[in-house]
C-alpha cells in the first residue's frame, strides 16, 4: 500500500472514530502516524539530480509577520526513558497519550516538559518541526448582503472582524485590529524650534524605546544622543527629559538632543 493510500485510510479511520476518553489514546496513535506520513511525501525524492532553486522574499514595510512555535517541550537524548513534566495543568493530553505519539516516532529516550496545554496535534506539529502558528484574523466581508443575526454571530467569533467593503462598513475597525495584532506603535520626530511632523511617522513595534527610535533615524544617531524630550502618553509631563531605555507609547512626540 502506497503512501497516500495509507494516509486515506487514517483519516477514514480518524472520521469514523467517536472523540471521547475512551478513544484519546487510539486517535492521538492515528494523528501521529497520519503526520508521519504526510511528512514522508514532503521528502524530496532521492533520486533527484539537482536541486530546485530557492527564492528570498525582499524585506519592505514597518511591519514583519514572527512565524512563532510552541515553547520547546521535549529532547532527544541518548538513554534513560522518558521523563514527562508539566508547568501547566494538562486537559489534552496524558503522559501514556505522550509515550504512545513518541513511539511512533521511535523515540524511546526524551525529556518532554510541556509549558502550554497543548493538544495531541500540537504536541506532534512540534515532533515533526515542521509547523509554525501564528496569529489569525478572520475578516468577513460583503456584511451588508446578510441578515443582522447573521452579522452579529460572526462578529462575536473569535479573531474576527465584520466589514463591507462596497459601504465602508466597519474599516476603521478593521484597521485598529490589525495595528492590535501587529503590535505596532507610531512616532512622530520634532525638530528644535519646529512643530511636529506627522505626515511622516516611524512605526515600531510595541514597546521599543527611545534607542530604537535612534537606529530607526539613523544607525550612527544613538552614539551621538545626549538626551531626548518626548510629548505624550508615556510621559509624566510634557515635555520630559528621558533617555536610550525611555519605553515610547503609540502616538508620542521626540525630539532628539545630539552632544
Amino acid at each position: 500500500m502506497g503512501i497516500l493510500e495509507k494516509i486515506s485510510e487514517i483519516e477514514k479511520e480518524i472520521a469514523r472514530t467517536q472523540k471521547n476518553k475512551a478513544t484519546e489514546y487510539h486517535l492521538g496513535l492515528l494523528k501521529a502516524k497520519l503526520a508521519k506520513y504526510r511528512a514522508q511525501l514532503l521528502e524530496p525524492s532521492k533520486s533527484a539530480s539537482s536541486k530546485g532553486e530557492g527564492f528570498d522574499v525582499m524585506k519592505s514595510g514597518d511591519a514583519r509577520v514572527a512565524l512563532i512555535g510552541f515553547p520547546s517541550v521535549g529532547k532527544p537524548k541518548k538513554g534513560g526513558g522518558i521523563s514527562f513534566n508539566s508547568t501547566v495543568t494538562l486537559t489534552q493530553c496524558s503522559e501514556k497519550l505522550v509515550q504512545l505519539i513518541l513511539h511512533e516516532y521511535k523515540i524511546f529516550n526524551a525529556e518532554v516538559l510541556f509549558r502550554e496545554d497543548c493538544s495531541p496535534d500540537e504536541f506532534i506539529d512540534v515532533i515533526v518541526g515542521n509547523r509554525v502558528y501564528m496569529p489569525c484574523l478572520y475578516v468577513y466581508n460583503k456584511i451588508d448582503q446578510i441578515s443582522m443575526e447573521e452579522v452579529d454571530r460572526l462578529a462575536r467569533k473569535p479573531n474576527s472582524v465584520v466589514i463591507s467593503c462596497g459601504m465602508k462598513l466597519n474599516l476603521d475597525y478593521l484597521l485598529e485590529m490589525l495595528w492590535e495584532y501587529l503590535a505596532l506603535t507610531c512616532i512622530y520626530t520634532k525638530k528644535r524650534g519646529q512643530r511636529p511632523d506627522f505626515s511622516d511617522a516611524i512605526i515600531l513595534r510595541k514597546g521599543a524605546s527611545v534607542e530604537h527610535v535612534c537606529h530607526r533615524i539613523h544607525r550612527s544617531l544613538a552614539s551621538q544622543f545626549k538626551y531626548a524630550l518626548v510629548w505624550g502618553t508615556s510621559t509624566k509631563y510634557s515635555p520630559q527629559r528621558v533617555g536610550l531605555t525611555h519605553t515610547m507609547e503609540h502616538e508620542d512626540v521626540i525630539q532628539i538632543v545630539k552632544k
